[in-house]
C-alpha cells in the first residue's frame, strides 16, 4: 500500500440483513481491501456473493453493520449526516439497471442536473447548461435533454447515469455491474467511455462484475469474492496468468478464450450448488465445491496471507 492514504480503504467490512426475529443473512463477512488513486479495482464473483452489498455499504446506503469505510482517510461510518452530505458529491455510483435507476417521470436533463442541487447553489439555467455539456462529454446528443428514459436505449440510459455521476466531479466511482444488461457492442462503447473518463478526470474506480472477460480488459487489480469472503486479490495480469485460489481458477476457466487452456484442467467445474449464505459451511466456505478440498479445509477457515507482490490469498493449499 502506498504511504499516502488510499482513495478508498475497506477494513473488516460486514453487512448483515435481518430475515426475521432470530435469523439473519451475513452478506459480507469481514472483508478488507484498498484502491489507490487512479486505479481500477475489479470486484468479482458469482451472483449473490455480496458484491452489491459492498457497493451499497461504501455509499452508506445503508451504512455497513460493522467495519470502516475510509475515503481519503476519513471514515464515512463515523461522520455525521452533515459531513456525509458534504462528502457525498466526491464519491458516486453507477447502478446495474440503467433504466430503473432513472425516474421515468423526470426528463433526462433534469435527472443529470439534479446532482448539482445539493452541492452547488447555481441558478437552474447554469445547471442545465452544465448538464448539456456533460451529455456531450459522454456521447449523448444534448437535443435529448427533454426526453424521458423510456424513449432511450439501455446504452443511452447508462450514459445518462454516467453523466449524472460525473456532474459533481467525483474522485471515486463505484460501478455495480455497469454493462451486464447491455448487448456486447454497447458494452464495448460504455467500457471505452469509462476508460476515457478515468484518464481525463483522474477517476478511481471500483468495478463490480461477474464477467471475468470484461474485468480482464478494464481493471488494474482484481479482488475475488465468494459467499461474503475475499478469496484472492492480485494484479490483473498475474491473476489471469496464474491464479492462486481454486475458485479464481474456476472463474477464469469459464471464459471461452484460447489462452485459458494453460490453466489446470482438474479445476474446471464446480462440484455442487453454492451453499446458502444464511448457513455457510464451516472452515473454508468454498470447500463444499472445491475439487481440491482436504480435511483441513472443512475444519479451519483460511486467513488472508500475502504470497507475493500485491498478491493475497485465503487458501490452505494455494496453487502457487
Amino acid at each position: 500500500m502506498s504511504a499516502s492514504p488510499s482513495v478508498l480503504e475497506i477494513r473488516n467490512l460486514k453487512v448483515t440483513y435481518k430475515l426475521g426475529r432470530r435469523q439473519q443473512l451475513v452478506a459480507v463477512a469481514g472483508i478488507s481491501f484498498h484502491i489507490d488513486r487512479g486505479e481500477t479495482l475489479g470486484l468479482v464473483g458469482e451472483s449473490g456473493c455480496g458484491k452489491s452489498s459492498v457497493a451499497r455499504a461504501i455509499m452508506q446506503l445503508p451504512p455497513p453493520s460493522y467495519g470502516n469505510v475510509l475515503f481519503f482517510g476519513e471514515d464515512l461510518t463515523r461522520v455525521d449526516r452533515k459531513r456525509l452530505r458534504q462528502l457525498r458529491h466526491r464519491f458516486q455510483m453507477i447502478f446495474q439497471d440503467s433504466v430503473s435507476a432513472l425516474n421515468p417521470r423526470r426528463k433526462v436533463g433534469f435527472s443529470i442536473a439534479i446532482a448539482l442541487r445539493a452541492t452547488d447553489r447555481l441558478p437552474r439555467k447554469q445547471r442545465d447548461r452544465r448538464a448539456r455539456e456533460m451529455m456531450s462529454a459522454v456521447g449523448l446528443d444534448p437535443a435529448q435533454f427533454n426526453c424521458r428514459p423510456h424513449r432511450l436505449s439501455g446504452g443511452q440510459c447508462q450514459r445518462i447515469q454516467i453523466a449524472r455521476a460525473l456532474m459533481t466531479c467525483p474522485k471515486l466511482l463505484v460501478c455495480d455491474e455497469p454493462v451486464s444488461s447491455l448487448d456486447v457492442s454497447v458494452q464495448a462503447q460504455i467500457l471505452k467511455l469509462l476508460e476515457q473518463l478515468r484518464t481525463r478526470h483522474g477517476l478511481t474506480i471500483l468495478f463490480i462484475s461477474h464477467d471475468m472477460a470484461v474485468v480482464k480488459n478494464v481493471c488494474d487489480r482484481v479482488a475475488v469474492m465468494y459467499l461474503g469472503k475475499l478469496c484472492e486479490t492480485a494484479p490483473t495480469e498475474a491473476l489471469f496468468a496464474a491464479p492462486a485460489h481454486p475458485y479464481s481458477t474456476v472463474l477464469i476457466n469459464a471464459i471461452p478464450l484460447p489462452e485459458n487452456i494453460s490453466l489446470r484442467s482438474d479445476i474446471r467445474a464446480l462440484a455442487a450448488e453454492p451453499p446458502s449464505p444464511v448457513d455457510p459451511p464451516p472452515g473454508c466456505r468454498f470447500h463444499t465445491r472445491c475439487p481440491l478440498s482436504r480435511t483441513r479445509c472443512s475444519e479451519m477457515e483460511p486467513p488472508i496471507e500475502t504470497i507475493g507482490p500485491g498478491r493475497q490469498v485465503a487458501c490452505h493449499f494455494p496453487l502457487l
